[in-house]
């Protein structure tokens, strides 16, 4: 049996690092943490190439940006970076020059999902409090807007967006039809 080794170590986060993302190229990859920010590393070389941190103006001198949560998803194109934190916010990434490209409200709470369709023209929010959002990324509006019977851990669309899987608390997968708009 062969074991893998550990052919390089990407370092720079300051606590765990719990979500990950490959560029469609396998190129790059974006890596989300605990310490609030989102990275994108040039996978041959090691070398981070930025980092994605919301801005916020702080009311005093003591209260630091914003984080970012540990879940993150990448456009299949490579073109746009979706990461989000606990105030149920996504923020919508410009992977080619890491500026913040838009701002999306989604959820009541803590976001631990967030995943695009096909064409990356639809985004799906789930998480803490069980609402299952997708809203459109040129204009933001709501394109669906339910609710899972329990917290909503992960979502995922089918090959060919006309479903969703949610996974959640419960111990259950749920299953829901995608309306042709929100596809």
């Amino acid at each position: 049996v062969e074991t893998g080794q550990v052919a390089k170590q990407l370092s720079g986060h300051a606590a765990a690092v719990y979500g990950l993302a490959f560029q469609a190229d396998s190129k790059q990859l974006v890596s989300a943490s605990a310490d609030g920010s989102a990275r994108l590393w040039n996978v041959d070389s090691g070398a981070e190439v930025r980092q994605f941190v919301v801005p916020v103006a702080p009311t005093d001198e003591t209260e630091s940006p914003k984080p970012v949560a540990p879940c993150l998803a990448v456009a299949t194109q490579g073109n746009l970076i979706a990461t989000a934190n606990s105030d149920g916010g996504v923020y919508l990434w410009n992977a080619a020059n890491g500026q913040l490209a838009k701002t999306l409200e989604t959820l009541d709470g803590a976001v631990y999902r967030v995943a695009f369709n096909a064409d990356a023209t639809k985004l799906l929010a789930v998480g803490h409090t069980g609402r299952i959002v997708i809203r459109n990324i040129a204009d933001g509006k709501p394109l669906l807007d339910a609710s899972a019977p329990a917290v909503a851990y992960d979502g995922r669309f089918t090959a060919d967006r006309s479903r969703l899987a949610i996974a959640g608390a419960d111990g259950n997968v749920h299953l829901l039809d995608v309306p042709a708009a929100a596809r």
